[in-house]
């Protein structure tokens, strides 16, 4: 009757290993709650059975092992010696064993050499517990950021801990929101229906007091943070941030959260898609507050490394099993979408000036990754990948998709002008260009600023591939322009370069009208389109462009034509400085540059400027308190006549012939990103 009766009742399962030597209280559900938390590898315990279950005893545990055993031994003789085996003792084919062991070998080798040289599974000393509340969206600027718990490690005693605040869930869930369907379009490196399973579980385990999964956490918070960075005035009526001031604050405190919990999980050698997913959409943040900062070239090299870590960079390759057993389908495409965004990133960032420019890290020869699908995030749901979306038609991966071939240009471009332009061919420059117009012609209908292309299709389009539409816009031709700038001070020197002063021309005015057409367009993103910083980096593109051209061409017929279009250019960028701060560092670096290189600019006019304007680390910077964020009230409305004042001494004043231009562009680019 025991008998029976223990047969039939399910034991229930023992500490896991972790728990049980350090005493910790273990829920039993593998992987557990502690080892999750701490980013360890969940080992179960022995689980203790019953003796009288025939089943379990000594005898057939022994006979079970004494079989693996035997079966791990025809691995190695089948393996090493394949040639003694006799073909009467031979089951299968030579064939046949040798493609079903080689892979369970090579597999278990892999992981063996990956564990021992990375310490996956190991907590690192270096590590430190991290907690979770949720609050009252208003209330999170008047909460402390640590807390006073029991060292549930070492003695009963109360230690500080870092704590992440989080709004109430029906906050988050209105955030996010907003984020599927307007930020997300910069960068889809996200899948949306993952995403929210990953919210529901934090919010689950804050309820029930459970540790939660921090680089979970990390993702949540750079998606709050984007949210609200890009508040403006049209979402005030949300209720959930009563100014653009108030969410800037806790954008930049969310933003400082992140950053910690991705340095957490990153001294706990364990990596994830969710933790690299947060240092992306991190970096689009540090990149608009700081720029190009050390700080931002740190995250994104940080994201490289830890996207190679995941074998990221041979997801697609046959002959690896790293990746392939170990991912879904819908996390291998997500594993496709980040990793080709961090390659675009680095081929276009090797593009622009600076220190970094004509270098980048990722080859095309090391890596084998399939592009990401043209489908939306819900068309996945299936893991049916077959199926794709015509170019033709809009998704949110369309401008992604673009961009990659943006970045393809970037990188061919870079292969024939770099190290120095000035002794590239400019035939090969000619060839890249005539690429680049070819792509921006065979662009998606729904991309086009033409006439032709904004017809009933673009009517019926959502606020995210509006934005799409403008940023790609921007992005092409303020690439052109840039392709062309070395040879746009050459044109004087006859008629062989004079197609570099067309194609500058001509992708200068494009950015100034795509500008245009965008404001007209009343999309979220409108209002708060100066707070990007490729936005003001492809503005200021096409002013010095027009600039210098003016400069060149003083006695030209188009000279009125000319300098309409420069105060055009610098009208949109009053207009982005009367409603935001951050334009004011970019007007205040423009007129140092020219200074510095024999501009003579008027006392007057330079004394005006430099009284309204706010140090870059003060206006654009992650501030050491959220408090010094700065608001529109710290800036009133400039006058902006100074401009005229500006052109005017650009006709009369300037010795054209002693100017560095290269050098001006340069500097112009460093500083503005």
């Amino acid at each position: 009757m025991a008998t029976s009766r223990s047969g039939g009742q399910r034991q229930r399962p023992v500490a896991c290993t972790f728990c049980r030597t350090r005493k910790l209280r273990c829920n039993r559900v593998f992987p557990c709650s502690s080892c999750t938390s701490r980013g360890l590898r969940c080992q179960q315990g022995f689980s203790i059975t019953s003796p009288d279950n025939n089943n379990d005893s000594p005898s057939a545990q022994n006979t079970a092992i004494l079989e693996r055993l035997a079966r791990l031994e025809d691995i190695v003789l089948n393996t090493t010696d394949a040639a003694k085996i006799k073909p009467g003792d031979q089951t299968r084919p030579p064939a046949a064993i040798t493609n079903t062991v080689e892979p369970e070998l090579d597999t278990a080798i892999d992981r063996l050499e990956a564990q021992c040289i990375t310490g996956s599974g190991v907590r690192s000393p270096l590590s430190e517990d991290i907690f979770g509340e949720a609050y009252p969206l208003r209330e999170l600027v008047q909460r402390q950021t640590f807390v006073l718990r029991p060292d549930i490690t070492q003695s009963s005693d109360l230690q500080p801990y870092r704590c992440v605040l989080l709004p109430e869930k029906h906050e988050t869930a209105s955030l996010l929101e907003i984020y599927f369907h307007s930020t997300t379009y910069m960068f889809h490196v996200i899948h949306i229906p993952s995403v929210q399973k990953i919210v529901d579980g934090i919010y689950k385990s804050l309820c029930s007091s459970n540790p939660y999964d921090c680089r979970h956490v990390a993702l949540l918070l750079s998606i709050l943070a984007s949210t609200a960075y890009m508040w403006s005035p049209r979402d005030i009526p949300r209720g959930l941030f009563t100014t653009i001031d108030e969410a800037h604050k806790q954008a930049v405190s969310w933003t400082k959260s992140a950053l910690d919990l991705i340095e957490h999980s990153c001294r706990t050698s364990n990596t994830s898609l969710e933790l690299l997913q947060a240092s992306i959409i991190t970096s689009f943040l540090i990149f608009n507050l700081d720029g190009l900062s050390s700080k931002w070239r740190c995250l994104f090299s940080s994201t490289i490394t830890l996207a190679r870590e995941m074998s990221l960079h041979q997801i697609d390759k046959p002959s690896s099993r790293k990746v392939s057993g170990e991912l879904s389908v819908i996390e291998k495409e997500v594993g496709r979408r980040i990793w080709w965004h961090v390659t675009a990133t680095d081929w276009m960032l090797a593009g622009m000036s600076g220190p970094q420019e004509g270098i980048y890290s990722i080859y095309p020869a090391q890596m084998n990754v399939n592009k990401p699908l043209h489908l939306d995030d819900y068309s996945l749901q299936g893991g049916n990948l077959a199926y794709e979306l015509p170019h033709s038609e809009p998704s949110t991966m369309s401008y992604f998709l673009n961009r990659i071939r943006l970045a393809e240009l970037t990188r061919e471009s870079i292969a024939c002008t770099c190290p120095d332009i000035n002794n590239a061919s400019y035939e090969e420059v000619l060839r890249i260009d005539g690429k680049i117009t070819k792509f921006l012609e065979d662009l998606p209908p729904f991309f086009h600023l033409d006439s032709a292309g904004q017809g009933e299709s673009v009517e019926n389009l959502n606020a995210g591939i509006m934005v799409q539409r403008y940023v790609i816009n921007f992005l092409t031709n303020s690439r052109r322009c840039k392709l062309h700038l070395a040879f746009l001070r050459k044109d004087n020197a006859g008629e062989l370069y004079r197609p570099s002063r067309t194609a500058c021309l001509e992708a200068s005015r494009q950015i100034i009208r795509t500008e245009r057409l965008f404001e007209d367009e009343g999309s979220w993103y409108a209002t708060s389109r100066m707070r990007f910083s490729g936005t003001l980096h492809c503005l200021f593109t096409a002013c010095t462009v027009l600039a210098v051209d003016l400069c060149n061409h003083k006695m030209t017929r188009q000279h009125d034509e000319r300098m309409d279009e420069l105060k055009e250019a610098c009208q949109i960028l009053k207009e982005g400085r009367a409603e935001f701060p951050f334009v004011a560092p970019f007007v205040g670096s423009l007129m140092n540059v020219l200074r510095r290189h024999r501009v003579n600019l008027p006392v007057g006019i330079l004394h005006d400027l430099e009284k309204s304007q706010t140090p870059v680390s003060e206006a654009t910077s992650i501030p050491n308190d959220v408090t010094t964020t700065p608001n529109n009230t710290e800036f009133p409305n400039q006058d902006f006549s100074v401009f005229d004042e500006i052109w005017q001494d650009f006709r009369n004043e300037i010795d054209f012939d002693t100017l560095d231009w290269s050098e001006i562009f340069t500097e112009l680019d460093s500083q503005a990103l």
